[in-house]
């Protein structure tokens, strides 16, 4: 299994866990359930566990890709500065999620708490969607025919 591959697979486990936290957290805020909320909070953590693999195995993968364009490249930056800020709303959004499970294990959920974590939520769904939409642009530049004028001509005879 190349590095590449690696890349995109573990990228599959953050992305349940992403909206499989989402889908508690809504509906539990929506609903008023303290309990889905509490699930939310342990699926936004193992997000943030499976956020590490999938930044960690992106350099590899950058090393192993072919000469690119220009336009690649410049996605390439920027899928990797962004993913930097998906890591840490990711880990911060997963230790906020433990934080409150441990600090409120045995009572009620503040009041504040939700519109805090969808602070938080917010700005870890916006780097991943970034990040993605850059990783989107980096492939669709590598499967692209390369342009007319960069074929090989043959010498005038």
């Amino acid at each position: 299994m190349t590095a590449t591959q690696l890349h995109h697979i573990s990228f599959v486990p953050y992305l349940l866990c992403l909206g499989t936290a989402l889908v508690l957290f809504f509906w539990g805020a929506l609903k008023r359930q303290e309990r889905f909320v509490r699930w939310a909070c342990v699926a936004f953590g193992l997000a943030g566990l499976c956020m590490v693999p999938l930044y960690l195995s992106g350099h590899p993968t950058r090393q192993q890709m072919p000469a690119h364009t220009q336009v690649a490249e410049l996605a390439i930056d920027k899928h990797y500065r962004m993913t930097k800020f998906a890591l840490v709303g990711a880990l911060v959004t997963g230790l906020a999620g433990a934080g409150t499970l441990l600090y409120f294990r045995r009572r009620p959920l503040p009041d504040w708490l939700v519109p805090n974590l969808f602070f938080l939520i917010l700005m870890t769904v916006t780097f991943t969607a970034r990040s993605w939409v850059s990783a989107v642009k980096i492939g669709a530049e590598m499967r692209a025919p390369p342009p007319a004028s960069a074929a090989p001509t043959q010498p005038a005879s």
